[in-house]
């Protein structure tokens, strides 16, 4: 590429402020280093989402905002947590973003997907060239208490917990539905499913506190290669 060429990149957040911002502020990151940004959002939140960036000046950033068909309308709750919803989310998703992708012309470097959205390394598989990024969005405190619990480290209802890295932690300490994974089983599914597919894909990029969790981070990161070998 020339030195003028600059890397193409789609961003895609799960549709829900928190995951929203971490993603934002990524992108304005890649932005600063000359990176061309499109960050996609879906057809039930593009509106609110673009008011939102307009008055926090992100667009006055070169950050294009394109709409995929998530298959519902405009101002459908981000709080909808039935089964049905994230079936119809992912089947409409991956589908309007393999098409979006097609049409582009040059095609993306990568797309930087939300780590709860893995079905989008699929999709970036079916278009070779496309690299696969997922964006651990929540802190890498949180994800190393997901990943401590999904190896059997702890178990449901405990209310002693001592993991690497980690102050004890109590019950309370924990996400409600990782303590009482019934209590809200579809986004306990959510959550466990960023993990299913990280040893096939290109990159990992994990959210911090920076210092606060130089060591937490280490070990996170150190869990996820352990995955990425065991699985091959």
């Amino acid at each position: 590429m020339g030195e003028n060429a600059k890397a193409n990149v789609l961003v895609f957040s799960f549709p829900i402020q928190g995951h929203i911002n971490p993603l934002l502020q990524f992108s304005k990151r890649l932005i600063s280093k000359n990176v061309t940004v499109t960050f996609l959002t879906t057809s039930s939140t593009h509106n609110s989402i673009l008011r939102r960036a307009i008055s926090g000046g992100a667009t006055a950033l070169p950050l294009s905002f394109v709409p995929i068909d998530d298959g519902f309308e405009e101002g459908h709750p981000s709080t909808d947590t039935s089964p049905d919803y994230f079936s119809k989310f992912q089947e409409n998703v991956s589908r309007s973003l393999s098409e979006l992708i097609s049409s582009m012309d040059p095609k993306p470097n990568a797309v930087v997907y939300d780590s709860c959205l893995p079905y989008v390394l699929d999709v970036c598989r079916k278009h070779p060239g496309v690299a696969a990024a997922s964006f651990f969005t929540q802190n890498s405190t949180v994800n190393a208490i997901y990943v401590h619990f999904l190896r059997g480290e702890f178990k449901e209802f405990q209310n002693d917990v001592v993991l690497p890295a980690m102050p004890p932690l109590k019950g309370n300490d924990l996400p409600v539905f990782l303590y009482d994974n019934n209590l809200c089983r579809p986004l306990f599914e959510l959550i466990s499913s960023q993990f299913i597919n990280v040893d096939d894909i290109d990159f990992f990029l994990v959210n911090s506190f920076d210092e606060l969790e130089v060591e937490v981070i280490l070990n996170f990161s150190l869990m996820l290669i352990i995955v990425c070998m065991n699985s091959k």
